[in-house]
């Protein structure tokens, strides 16, 4: 491929925060791509190949303007935004991550609020209430407890800078995702039923045992939203295979389990976008 080695410096060693106003091209490519992702048209795998290699063309044009100084100031606090990443749970101050990109305290607050939009302690306040996010929806470790885990000095800090993030305070927000959580569980559970019951019919047919191969578990990284936007398009699918299924058997016994099947499909989709719609 032209220009390989710029490729492979641009995947595994460069770094770059750009702002959409700067760089409409980029921001349109991203949308672009989560929009197929979502609505999963006809052929959006190929469409999603074709949109990454233009996002990846452009930004490897970006990163050879090594003369241009915004692009010098994306490089020089790219140390800063790993370095939070990594250590947000640790006490550390502004000062350390300016000396981690090797300038002034001032210039570094400047720089950092033009680039990202916000100030560094915002920066940082908001990637600790991410990550209580993620604990809150997937521990059981209590409140205090995440709070501490994430670099909360207090009780009251947390509560506060959660509610300016979220809109919401803590406990609620966790009883409000826990909800979408007890619904992946209820579908699992009628999936398995499902499969039982699709099972007993093949047996009562060919009078040969069948149970379906064992399925890799479903990664829980993903946030919420993406975990339940998925199962909803994984719902309407079986649906219409369900249905599909019902309109070319001649077996009434058939037909009516498909349709019973294609039904619980259906309610499993719109009991999930209901919680989307909501979030």
């Amino acid at each position: 491929m032209p220009n390989s080695r710029l490729l492979a410096q641009v995947l595994h060693g460069w770094s770059g925060i750009f702002s959409s106003a700067d760089h409409p091209a980029l921001a349109n490519y991203v949308k672009m791509i989560l929009q197929e992702m979502q609505t999963r048209s006809l052929n959006y795998e190929i469409s999603v190949r074709g949109l990454f290699v233009a996002l990846i063309t452009e930004v490897m044009r970006l990163s050879t303007e090594q003369n241009d100084s915004a692009a010098a100031n994306r490089m020089v606090i790219a140390p800063a935004l790993t370095y939070i990443d990594e250590f947000y749970m640790e006490n550390f101050s502004i000062r350390d991550l300016a000396d981690a990109c090797s300038m002034s305290e001032s210039h570094f607050r400047r720089v950092f609020r033009e680039l990202v939009g916000m100030g560094p302690l915002d920066y940082l306040n908001r990637t600790r209430i991410a990550k209580a996010c993620s604990l809150l929806r997937m521990t059981d470790d209590s409140i205090l407890t995440i709070s501490e885990k994430v670099g909360f000095g207090s009780m009251s800090s947390f509560n506060r800078h959660f509610y300016e993030v979220m809109g919401t305070a803590p406990s609620d927000w966790r009883r409000a995702t826990g909800t979408g959580g007890k619904v992946l569980s209820t579908m699992a559970a009628d999936e398995r039923r499902h499969a039982k019951r699709l099972s007993t019919a093949y047996f009562l047919i060919s009078g040969v045992r069948y149970w379906p191969m064992e399925q890799a578990a479903v990664t829980l990284d993903l946030p919420l939203a993406a975990l339940l936007r998925r199962r909803f398009w994984e719902e309407q699918e079986g649906e219409a295979a369900y249905r599909a299924a019902a309109a070319a058997t001649a077996d009434p016994c058939l037909q009516e389990l498909y349709i019973e099947l294609a039904e619980d499909e259906n309610s499993h989709a719109w009991l999930l976008r209901g919680i989307l719609e909501a979030m």
